[in-house]
């Protein structure tokens, strides 16, 4: 086999490669040739990441599990103290349609009007900085009620720098 159709099909094979990473499918490999070529290098490099990025999308669906499988409710908040995500047990408590529309919102779309809200009242976003555990009401939409829920939470550190928090 000539070097030029070597090389066409080894470009061809990392096309093909590239496309099914892109459609998710991290566990297709690329086809090495004798190891000699730059399509074989990159070959290699390609098959290396689909390795590693099929690890770490298994690691996220772990997390994912625990996290909806949780039986305490979990808010989870950006650097701007905005609700990034909420876990299926504190959508029961407060109402499904309320968890779903609090996504992005402040803390005080869950903790509402309540007159004790998270955190000390000279700094409403202290926690995003320090552990704080403190009891608040948590209007249930379900049930019609305020229910008192002890919360802890810990803020996310990112090299050195609060990303956002956790709440439990």
């Amino acid at each position: 086999m000539s070097n030029q159709v070597r090389a066409e099909t080894g470009f061809d094979a990392l096309e093909e490669g590239l496309a099914a990473l892109i459609r998710g499918e991290f566990g297709h490999r690329v086809d090495v040739g004798d190891g000699d070529g730059v399509a074989d290098a990159i070959s290699v490099g390609l098959n290396l990441l689909a390795e590693e990025l099929q690890e770490t999308t298994v690691a996220k669906e772990d997390v994912e599990s625990i996290i909806e499988s949780m039986n305490d409710g979990l808010i989870v908040f950006d650097a701007n103290g905005r609700i990034k995500r909420v876990n299926h047990a504190l959508g029961s408590l407060i109402g499904f349609d309320r968890a779903d529309k609090c996504v992005g919102g402040g803390a005080e779309t869950i903790f509402g009007a309540c007159e004790k809200k998270p955190g000390p009242a000279d700094d409403a976003l202290a926690w995003l900085e320090q552990p704080l555990e403190t009891e608040v009401e948590i209007e249930s939409e379900a049930e019609g009620i305020k229910i008192p829920v002890f919360l802890r939470i810990s803020p996310v550190i990112k090299k050195g720098v609060s990303s956002g928090a956790i709440a439990i």
